[in-house]
């Protein structure tokens, strides 16, 4: 009926089956999927990067990874032998695209104090370069380091200036030059001259563009000068704009500022520069940066610039976005990005067009509905969450070791030591341009890259400050359908953004960030692979062909943890809580344990029928699971009443000790097939056992 659930409080008064049942209550829904080849969506491709190099115009060309965007525009600059600044988002991404290239095609440009594996910074004062960004001065580096060019002489006056590397860079004929993001908003006049046919801005580019600053209250409060404190009162009763009147004693604090050129000039040595500048570093400087930021503030009529941060009240914000500099205005300029931001090009850009090409990808989906798995809960870790979702990814080694894991970073530098070691790691926030999965045969997803509020109003304010903008401070929940292609559907809570535009900013960062990884295996012209979402966000364009639990694909926490360790899971109590008694610190935490497990087996009915498991070998157990699992997706198809995985199927034998007497056998569950499995029961029992075949 569409009301709030909170599974927490339905759990404890009705039970986990209910919480099921809840989760399952969407209307079953059959969903069409338009099926796009890799081979149509080439052909798109190639007309819209066609039509704008014969349009010589503006585009942005939105398009999965893994479609050939980069490549297929490439071949037809090279091809129409166009000059071409090209940028990317690391100077590592710009020299393997231009080593793709024909010799002499193309140069990629490295930064003044930018190392490689074999080679040292290109200029001689890369130091003093390094100092100058910390202290927030970049801009300066040109003036201060290298100085104006004598018309007179044709030189700099930096004593290196004749054979600097650096500068050297940009007297190359190669017609196509690749930069990194980072050059966007730089000035180019002060660089080169070279007049380029077009420029190109490849994957996703506005951070690099975005400047965000932040001064402690309390420090603001205490400079002598009564300026600082009125801009304080005024941001924080939200009247900035109505501080005019202060500009004039804002400029003169502006002037009366000491200048670092008294400190610093292109004529020095790299030594004597290193030595002026590095005391700046630790020098107490005004916050000169909060009243400039309040000057354009008042000065471009943009009050959402300057805040109270919503996070940490103790400090103030400044969130603003730097025009792109490097391109001239007049270059015909393509957008490429599988994760483009709209709103936001079409604020760089107004009459840029927007093309936007779909692919199908071939992968075999599996999504659990029950939980985002969020960062905090995978760090959290209680009742041994990573140790199921760990063992989940020993199980799929076991099966193919060919396979990939893309989780938040900080979890896997958490168990960086528990990961196979033929499994890739990525994480989020890192996946732009890597291509070390694309081999892959599987991928295993856990949780999403959800920033917090405050960071995605951040970007909202830097990219239209003169919007209305409403800026709560705080994630808003909102119900949604997933659904699955088999017809199968669950609601789903997700966070979302009051505000429309910080709505497109976070699904930008989030649902396309889960894209992005999806498409590290290169899924638009592969062969089929096999995918486990380990989230409940639906995502733009990818229908899962299966939905499940957390439950549906995963052993019980303290189970995982017992599997990952012993390979096998007895059931007996005595043994769990002697063997591992930090899981199972009493027998009856252990009966209770094992109950749990075989409570949900039976309620979910993953135990199908007895006598198809308990007496037959591992690998004809997962064959009837199989196949009867298929018997159950045809009933459940014809009738559209399509049910939802909700146990984990992991086949269990039953056993004897050697001198056991009579009565009941035990039970073992054996997540990893049945190879040395007598072996492995021996090791824990200290004695022989033998695996019944027969009826008891």
């Amino acid at each position: 009926n569409g009301t709030k659930v909170d599974y927490n409080d339905l759990f404890i008064a009705l039970g986990k089956q209910a919480v099921i049942e809840s989760i399952q209550a969407a209307v079953s829904v059959n969903s069409a999927t338009l099926e796009i080849s890799a081979k149509k969506a080439g052909e798109l491709l190639e007309l819209a990067i066609d039509d704008w190099l014969d349009s010589a115009d503006h585009a942005a060309i939105k398009a999965p990874a893994g479609l050939g965007k980069s490549t297929r525009l490439l071949q037809r600059i090279v091809r129409r032998q166009l000059r071409c600044d090209y940028f990317v988002p690391s100077y590592e991404l710009a020299i393997e695209q231009a080593n793709r290239l024909p010799l002499g095609m193309a140069i990629a440009i490295r930064g003044r104090s930018h190392k490689t594996a074999t080679d040292q910074p290109l200029c001689a004062k890369w130091e003093s370069v390094e100092v100058l960004n910390k202290i927030g001065l970049a801009h300066k580096t040109m003036p201060l380091l290298c100085g104006k060019i004598d018309h007179t002489t044709g030189k700099r006056p930096c004593p290196y200036s004749n054979g600097c590397g650096y500068l050297n860079q940009f007297q190359s004929t190669a017609p196509i030059r690749f930069y990194a993001h980072e050059y966007l908003p730089l000035d180019n006049g002060k660089l080169t001259k070279r007049k380029i046919n077009v420029a190109v801005i490849d994957e996703t580019f506005h951070d690099s563009l975005e400047k965000t600053n932040g001064w402690s209250i309390g420090e603001l409060m205490t400079q002598p000068e009564s300026v600082y404190r009125e801009l304080v009162s005024a941001i924080i009763e939200n009247r900035l704009l109505e501080m005019n009147h202060l500009l004039d004693a804002i400029d003169d604090i502006l002037k009366t500022e000491v200048e670092i050129e008294s400190h610093l000039h292109p004529e020095m040595d790299f030594n004597t520069a290193a030595n002026k500048v590095k005391p700046l570093i630790e020098s107490r400087r005004k916050p000169i940066g909060f009243i400039w930021n309040c000057k354009k503030a008042m000065e471009l009529n943009t009050a959402t610039r300057l805040f109270v941060g919503q996070h940490d009240h103790s400090m103030i914000f400044s969130s603003y976005a730097k025009p792109i500099q490097f391109i001239p205005k007049e270059t015909p300029t393509a957008y490429l990005d599988a994760s483009l931001v709209e709103g936001i090009v079409k604020t760089i850009n107004p009459q840029c067009r927007i093309v936007k090409i779909e692919a199908t990808r071939q992968a075999k989906i599996i999504q659990i509905t029950d939980s985002p798995v969020s960062t905090k809960r995978l760090l959290d870790d209680h009742d041994f969450l990573s140790s199921r979702l760990l063992h989940f990814i020993q199980a799929q080694v076991k099966i193919n070791p060919n396979g990939a894991v893309i989780a938040p970073m900080k979890w896997i530098d958490a168990h960086k030591d528990r990961f196979p070691e033929s499994v890739k790691l990525a994480h989020f926030g890192g996946l732009r341009g890597l291509n070390t999965l694309e081999d892959c045969d599987w991928l295993i997803q856990i949780g999403r890259n959800q920033p917090p509020p405050h960071a995605v109003e951040a970007v909202a304010r830097a990219w239209w400050p003169s919007a209305r903008l409403t800026l709560t401070g705080a994630y808003i929940s909102q119900q949604r359908t997933l659904t699955a292609k088999n017809g199968a559907g669950a609601l789903v809570w997700i966070h979302t953004h009051a505000d429309l535009r910080c709505r497109e900013v976070l699904e930008a960062m989030r649902e396309q960030e889960s894209l992005q990884a999806l498409d590290r295996l290169r899924l638009i012209h592969s062969k089929v692979k096999q995918v486990w979402l380990f989230c409940n966000l639906p995502l733009p364009g990818i229908e899962p062909d299966e939905l499940a639990t957390l439950d549906g694909l995963t052993l019980p926490g303290r189970l995982a943890e017992v599997a990952l360790r012993d390979s096998v899971v007895v059931t007996g109590r005595k043994e769990l809580h002697e063997r591992h008694p930090d899981i199972f610190t009493t027998e009856e935490a252990a009966r209770r344990g094992v109950k749990t497990w075989q409570e949900n087996t039976e309620m979910n009915g993953a135990i199908l029928k007895e006598s198809l498991f308990r007496n037959r070998p591992i690998e004809n157990q997962l064959t009837d699971i199989i196949e009867e699992k298929n018997k159950e997706e045809n009933k459940y198809n014809e009738s559209n009443d399509i049910e939802i995985r909700n146990q984990a199927i992991y086949p269990t034998v039953n056993y004897r000790l050697d001198g056991q007497p009579g009565g009941k056998s035990r039970t073992a569950i054996v997540p990893y097939g049945e190879e040395g499995l007598a072996e492995r029961l021996e090791a824990i029992h200290g004695k022989p056992v033998k695996i019944v075949r027969t009826p008891e």
